[in-house]
């Protein structure tokens, strides 16, 4: 009798692992659908830096233009376009904007819905729980980078049970900074050029590009 009750405990605590990596894994494939589904996308977003090394954090108030890949954030600090290969970063009160291109895990800190493109195969999930955020009852995913080496050591992903969209992002990286998104007043079914996600030199006629790639 003692051992069918191990062997009981035992299947059960397997059944469910396993059951929080599928719920895990059903939940970001959920919020992946949703946001492919809903075409170009604008919303709010306050994003917070914040440095285990001390300090105060950092607040910035903006919008977000998301059209799959591609994504135009206008912050109070900087201005960043990014037409899904170059990115341009152009500081409050610079008279210069830097292109790169840049890597996943840079992408990750500023645009949500970026790691969609490379969560399948770097990182593990599974379901932490789950959590009010503005009065919306969100899942809490926690993935954690399958290689150690990256700039990544954890990311924190609050997605809405109800309508499966990402309310908010936190990315943990290996230099102790922790960057943490949120995102409001959501705007589904928009429409934007290409010009849109891309540096105009036209508008910016005093602005010097400086070509990192």
């Amino acid at each position: 009798m003692k051992h069918k009750i191990i062997f009981l405990s035992f299947f059960l605590f397997v059944s469910l692992s396993c059951f929080a990596q599928r719920s895990a894994d059903d939940i970001l494939k959920k919020a992946e659908k949703v946001y492919l589904s809903e075409g170009a996308v604008k919303a709010d977003f306050i994003a917070k830096t914040i440095s285990q090394r001390g300090g105060n954090a950092e607040t910035m108030k903006g919008t977000v233009l998301m059209d799959g890949s591609k994504f135009y954030l206008d912050g109070s600090d900087l201005k960043v376009w990014y037409d899904g290969n170059n990115q341009w970063v152009l500081l409050a009160n610079s008279d210069e904007v830097n292109l790169t291109k840049p890597t996943e895990d840079e992408l990750s800190a500023i645009n949500p819905a970026s790691f969609f493109k490379y969560y399948k195969k770097g990182f593990r999930s599974k379901v932490k729980g789950s959590t009010v955020l503005n009065g919306s009852a969100c899942d809490e995913v926690v993935l954690t980078p399958l290689n150690s080496k990256g700039g990544i050591s954890k990311l924190t992903i609050f997605i809405d049970q109800k309508t499966g969209r990402i309310r908010s992002l936190q990315v943990e990286n290996t230099n102790g900074v922790t960057s943490q998104i949120s995102i409001m007043n959501y705007q589904t079914k928009q429409m934007f050029s290409d010009s849109q996600f891309k540096f105009d030199t036209s508008k910016y006629p005093d602005i010097e590009v400086i070509d990192l790639r």
